[in-house]
């Protein structure tokens, strides 16, 4: 009878603790795993990888210890007290006991008994083998407990505090595996809120400025109608055109001819971030679809960038953007500014002193690079010629050129200074 109770123990245990281990979290713990996990998943492996086999191998062990147990107990007593100690003992030492144990150290205990488990295998094999053979074509190939990529995402959100992930951790492999769920159409921009020139465009300096102004990397181009779109421009482009020199846009797309990358409607974002990521047909694309004559029209644009935010579920904004979401189009402070700068270039003419618009610009840019966020009550910098300086009761006397500074101390916020003095 003690041996029947033990063997009922350790394979009620191997019944929770290595069924509920299917074969590719084994897999999982031999590449990923801590030293002792990959030697016990090791021993583990090769004999749960037939399921059913070891199912029924687990299963007729236990129903025939159990029989032995209660046969002999029913021999030493009988009626309400054999029924009774062989209720409470199985439950107790054959189901509750094993149960609690297996399920927390299934792992361990399964790679102690791993000879035993053989044992058991081939002692049942006559009856257990072909059941198992039964029931792998009846049921098919095992499923493990993640079936879908919606069953991985929820683990991932249920499991993030177990295992310390960040919350932009979860965020991109919660995107990384919406990549091939998403379809373009659901992140483009539209064209009716893109920034575009019409390519009877002349590149004077209020154009150059608007596209600066824009702080997009790239401008469509389209002729006659928006959702007719014939080239690309680059803003960096822009930096080897003289303003003056009123070049046609036209001229400037055939100086440089681009391409255009076509996606219909449907494309899902993983196809869309591979042709993205060879770089050969460029990381911005048109989404297409046929309107009701069969002809394929512009509906919107999708770029690299909007790509990579779905992947990490965060908006990406470099130091040149207008906007903090395209889709939202929700202005950013800090580009609000600059559009009330460049306003200084609209009447430059009829100041009394006359500064360039490309001064302007340049001195607003030098500005924000090196004093961005400090407030001033007097300063001077020079744009054009140079000046002489006198310093000190000694006057020393040097000179200075363009984008010299004098009064920065006045930027600089101290404790107990009195406003305005310099």
């Amino acid at each position: 009878m003690i041996v029947c109770l033990v063997i009922s123990f350790i394979f009620s245990a191997l019944n929770l603790g290595l069924m509920a281990l299917d074969v590719h979290e084994l897999q999982m713990l031999i590449s990923s795993g801590t030293t002792v996990e990959k030697k016990y998943a090791s021993k583990i492996l090769p004999v749960r990888k037939n399921g059913n086999y070891l199912l029924c191998c687990i299963l007729l062990l236990l129903t025939f210890t159990n029989a032995i147990f209660t046969t002999i107990l029913d021999s030493l007593t009988s009626g309400i007290i054999a029924v009774a100690l062989t209720t409470i003992t199985l439950v107790i030492i054959g189901e509750i006991l094993p149960q609690s144990i297996g399920s927390r150290y299934g792992l361990a205990i399964g790679a102690h008994t791993i000879y035993m488990t053989y044992v058991a295998m081939w002692f049942t094999f006559p009856l257990a083998y072909p059941m198992g053979k039964a029931l792998d074509l009846l049921l098919g190939e095992e499923i493990g407990s993640i079936k879908t990529r919606e069953n991985l995402k929820a683990l991932v959100h249920a499991t993030s505090n177990l295992v310390a992930l960040k919350r932009d951790e979860v965020n991109i492999i919660s995107g990384a595996l919406e990549m091939s769920q998403k379809k373009v159409e659901d992140i483009m921009t539209k064209l009716d809120d893109c920034f575009m020139l019409d390519i009877d465009t002349i590149l004077d300096f209020t154009v150059i400025s608007d596209i600066v102004r824009t702080g997009y990397s790239r401008v469509p181009v389209y002729e006659g109608k928006r959702t007719k779109i014939v080239s690309i421009i680059f803003t960096k482009d822009m930096a080897v055109i003289d303003p003056d020199d009123n070049l046609p846009l036209k001229t400037l797309c055939q100086l440089m001819p681009y391409n255009i990358y076509n996606v219909p409607v449907g494309t899902t974002l993983d196809i869309l971030f591979k042709n993205f990521k060879d770089g050969i047909r460029g990381h911005m694309a048109f989404v297409t679809k046929k309107d009701e004559d069969g002809e394929e029209i512009m509906v919107g644009l999708v770029t690299f960038e909007d790509v990579i935010e779905e992947i990490i579920q965060e908006e990406i904004n470099d130091e040149t953007d207008m906007y903090v979401d395209n889709r939202s189009t929700r202005r950013r402070q800090q580009r609000r500014l600059m559009q009330e700068f460049m306003k200084y270039t609209e009447n430059f003419g009829k100041q009394q002193v006359r500064v360039s618009p490309q001064m302007i610009l340049a001195a607003y840019q030098f500005l924000c690079t090196a004093f961005q966020g400090k407030s001033a009550d007097y300063f001077v910098m020079i744009l054009e010629g140079r000046v002489t300086v006198k310093v000190g009761v000694e006057q020393l006397e040097f000179e200075s050129g363009p984008f010299a500074c004098f009064g920065t101390h006045a930027l600089i916020k101290e404790m107990g200074s009195v406003p305005g003095k310099c």
